[in-house]
Order: C-alpha cells, then sequence, then structure tokens
C-alpha cells in the first residue's frame, strides 16, 4: 500500500521533471514551465481523490443496504438501525465532498496559460477540500468505534467499516 503510494508520488514529480525539461528545451520560460506542470499535477491529485472518495461513498452505500440478519433482539435492531442510518449519512457526505470539489474543478480553466492567480486559487482549495475530507475521514473514525455489537454478524459488519475507514487515513 505504502509502496503504492510512493510510487504514484514518484511517478507524479518524474512527469513534472519531465515538462519541465521539455519546455525547456521549447524555449519557454521556466517558472511558466512549473506553473503549468504544478497546474496539471494539482488537478490530477484532485480528479483522483475526488475518485477515491466517490469510491468510498460507494462501498458505505452498499455496507448500509445490506441485508439484516435475521434473528436479532430488539435492543440488537435498534443499534443496527442506528447504525444504517449513520452509514447512509456518511456515505452522503462523502458523496457530497467529491461533489463540490468536482465542480469547482470544473470551473477552473485547465488552459496551459491559467494565470497565477488560478493557480493559487486551485490550490487553496485543494487544502480546503484536503482539510475538510481529513475531518471528515477523523470524525469517522470517532463515531464507528462508537458503536459496540456482541452479535458475530454484525460485529464483522462494523469490522468491514472500521477496515475501511482505516484505510482512508
Amino acid at each position: 500500500m505504502r509502496a503504492t503510494k510512493r510510487w504514484r508520488k514518484s511517478t507524479g514529480c518524474i512527469a513534472l521533471l519531465v515538462s519541465i525539461a521539455s519546455t525547456l528545451a521549447q524555449g519557454v520560460e521556466p517558472a511558466a514551465a512549473n506553473r503549468v506542470a504544478n497546474d496539471q499535477w494539482s488537478f490530477a491529485v484532485a480528479e483522483r481523490r475526488m475518485q477515491e472518495i466517490h469510491a468510498i461513498g460507494a462501498q458505505l452505500t452498499a455496507l448500509s443496504r445490506e441485508a439484516l440478519p435475521t434473528g436479532l433482539s430488539a435492543a440488537e435492531r435498534t443499534e443496527l438501525a442506528r447504525f444504517t442510518h449513520w452509514l447512509y449519512n456518511s456515505a452522503r457526505k462523502f458523496h457530497h465532498l467529491a461533489r463540490g470539489w468536482g465542480a469547482f474543478l470544473k470551473r477552473v480553466p485547465r488552459s496551459a496559460a491559467a494565470d497565477p492567480t488560478q493557480q493559487e486559487r486551485l490550490q487553496e482549495m485543494n487544502r480546503s477540500f484536503s482539510l475538510r475530507y481529513l475531518n471528515m475521514v477523523s470524525s469517522a473514525t470517532d463515531e464507528v468505534l462508537a458503536f459496540r455489537f456482541d452479535n458475530p454478524a454484525l460485529r464483522t459488519r462494523h469490522e468491514k467499516v472500521v477496515r475501511l475507514i482505516a484505510h482512508l487515513q
């Protein structure tokens, strides 16, 4: 997992260096070349993270729609209903964040001649969405650990969600 992340980061760095080198060979000013490469890299990172957030939301939605086990006590059904409701709401929050991020990315021009203020705006919004994402993951971790299940079937479902959210961090 970590090796994959390192590989992605190193691939992004290599792509950045290659694009800078190619623009230097074409006689483009280095500052402008760097800005263009950073712009492309920021879009790629934002789009990848947006897709990951949508995927997490889809997985949480699927888990919230799984069939309920039979033979549960009234207390277990109540706790499972609360947990299912929490799963559904968490999925909606993740989808909402990804949609907002996507809507912002559609409004920002991708042209190579994007001015520095657009680049700064994109980086600021990426930081803002990243902070919101980290806050959501942190609160989701705290909230999911607050649920306790004695039934093995419910515990298995709960552990799936705990692993999924732990993977986000």
